[in-house]
């Protein structure tokens, strides 16, 4: 599980169903606007991208994808689903979105036709593997390679709004370069490879495709910048990880490299011509910064995982170094003349531990983070969960204090408290005040504040909430009981207060005699449940359905069916998309097909 959530938009990570293997896809939810965007990489040929794209057709081997979906048009929109891609490899690892409607995605490729758009800033590929800049939507999409003769990556993609009119957007790029000739500007932090294996780069790019500035980051030995996010005035906030001796430190907190491998955070000019503050993290093992967070005062937050047992810790809430690696949240203040380390803990149990994604409240400073673990003792003040034979997601709160940090709520999705899970659990999904989180299993011991018992056999969704330390059966049957087949892909309203669902189950409410798989709705203040994928009139839904979301009022289900009597005249025999109105006395479903608006 991974999500980053920006200012402008909240991304998370799922995989997306197809007949060949996908790599793991980005949600962007830009807020405003009900658009979400997703995007990815597959081997698929046949991925349901809607029509009206840039290319809708499998280029090669693995193809990066993106695919927008209106969620507050009516009818629903699919529009602009392509492949991205050329005769090779294309891989997407970032995504994010304007106040416009516009998407960037970042990734590498190494196709040598890769779809560059024409008077792009780089137009053919220049070594084994080049990253990649695409923007999708506005007036003027474009597509770039960036790279030199050696391998290049973008890790990270965030937009910075400057100015009132849709020019005035920043597009910020992050990534590692092995290429001593990497295409840099003059007067940029760093013009020259620093050597070693490789640099962190950083790169700004306008809407129309311009590149403003680029600059190598780091010294002689490996150095990655994985992530970059921006403060309210627009510097760049840039984590990592560098094995240099000499990376380029200003200001620093710590201002030596620990040993081995050492974390890094580097705050930047937005201009790309001064680094107004950096510093390493780390001890004398190996430490890895993977996400990086800015509040309002514009300190930075990071994320990580660390194999050095003597990590600087500062009030930490874990202080023990219990396995070979373990996840770090730290904070640091890197506006002031003198930077410092505000805290610093470890997160983590016995065995393997990995922070990759923070985010902030930018007021109250509260902090939730994301990983993954496999130690059955992961700190879990909750005592809900914990670790079976393969890693289980964690998300974890953690407030601070004047003198120290506290864990307020720690969960691993996993079985009954304190016992190992029989199975995995899956796509959780958070509310905005990170009080509830809703995920599915195959586990069958699960404890519920309800006692119900799981004998199904199958997977079932739940609802964990954190403030009253219960977990609640979501796909409970008419009797309260469990399903009687398998309920999954759970998405919460961002205040908690409902989960939509996919489910096999027929007794999940009254007269389910179609053996279909259907959508549902489950309030959970009123604990009832609804089917959402029947007809106007309340027929049963003929097919399947799948893939549902719910606005963030509740007010709104999209899914996708292959049913054909859910409206009247649907006589394409394809999956289609549909809406229905959860408000109305008279539930409204609209087919997304001929009808729908396609750029």
């Amino acid at each position: 599980m991974c999500w980053t959530p920006r200012a402008r938009s909240t991304v998370l990570h799922i995989t997306v169903a197809a007949t060949k293997t996908s790599a793991p896809t980005f949600i962007c939810l830009t807020r405003g606007e009900n658009l979400v965007f997703l995007a990815g990489s597959t081997f698929s040929t046949d991925l349901p991208l809607g029509a009206g794209g840039a290319d809708p057709t499998h280029n090669g081997l693995f193809d990066a994808f993106l695919v927008q979906i209106n969620l507050g048009s009516f009818p629903v929109s699919v529009s602009k689903g392509s492949y991205i891609g050329g005769s090779d490899f294309d891989y997407a690892e970032s995504i994010d979105g304007d106040a416009y409607g516009r998407v960037y995605v970042v990734g590498k490729t190494s196709s040598s036709n890769f779809p560059v758009t024409p008077g792009a800033f780089q137009t053919s590929l220049q070594g084994s593997e080049d990253a990649f800049v695409y923007l999708a939507g506005g007036p003027s999409p474009f597509a770039t390679y960036l790279g030199g003769s050696s391998y290049d990556i973008a890790f990270s993609v965030v937009t910075y709004q400057y100015g009132t009119t849709h020019d005035s957007v920043a597009i910020f790029v992050a990534g590692r370069t092995e290429s001593s000739n990497f295409p840099t500007t003059t007067g940029s932090i760093q013009t020259s490879f620093g050597g070693g294996t490789s640099d962190g780069f950083v790169a700004r790019f306008a809407p129309d495709g311009t590149r403003s500035f680029s600059t190598y980051l780091g010294g002689s030995g490996q150095d990655y910048a994985t992530e970059v996010d921006t403060d309210e005035l627009g510097s760049l906030y840039v984590a990592g990880s560098t094995t240099s001796t000499n990376f380029p430190v200003v200001n620093a907190f710590q201002p030596a490299n620990a040993g081995n491998s050492d974390a890094f955070v580097a705050r930047l000019s937005s201009t790309g011509n001064q680094i107004l503050a950096s510093s390493y993290l780390g001890g004398s093992g190996g430490d890895y910064a993977y996400s990086v967070a800015v509040d309002g005062s514009g300190a930075a937050y990071l994320a990580g995982g660390t194999a050095s047992a003597d990590f600087p810790l500062l009030g930490p809430a874990d202080r023990s170094f219990a396995g070979g690696l373990e996840a770090f949240v730290a904070k640091a203040d890197m506006v002031s003349a003198s930077t410092s380390l505000q805290y610093s803990t470890f997160l983590g149990g016995s065995a393997v531990d990995q922070a990759y994604d923070i985010v902030v409240a930018p007021a109250s400073g509260i902090v939730t983070v994301g990983g993954e673990t496999s130690s059955s003792n992961f700190p879990l003040l909750d005592n809900f969960g914990t670790s079976s034979t393969a890693p289980d997601a964690f998300i974890s709160k953690i407030v601070a204090y004047p003198v120290h940090v506290n864990l307020t709520g720690s969960l691993a999705i996993g079985g009954k408290r304190g016992i190992q899970s029989a199975g995995p659990a899956n796509r959780p999904s958070i509310s905005t005040d990170g009080t509830r989180v809703a995920f599915h299993t195959t586990a069958a011991d699960i404890a519920t504040m309800d006692g119900v018992t799981d004998n199904n056999g199958a997977g079932d969704v739940f609802v964990r909430n954190w403030i009253y330390d219960h977990t609640f059966l979501v796909s409970k049957s008419t009797t309260g009981g469990v399903g009687n087949a398998r309920s999954n892909f759970a998405q919460l309203t961002p205040d908690g207060s409902r989960v939509v669902f996919q489910s096999l189950a027929s007794n999940l409410v009254n007269n389910d005699t179609n053996g279909r798989v259907d959508i549902f709705v489950r309030h959970l203040g009123t604990s009832t449940t609804t089917r959402v994928s029947t007809s106007s009139a309340g027929e049963q839904s003929n097919g399947n359905s799948r893939f549902a979301q719910i606005t963030p009022d509740g007010k709104y289900v999209v899914f996708q069916s292959e049913a054909n009597n859910l409206v009247p005249g649907d006589t394409n025999n394809s999956w289609d998309v549909f809406r229905k109105d959860l408000t109305t006395s008279r539930s409204e479903e609209r087919r997304v097909g001929k009808e729908c608006e396609v750029p």
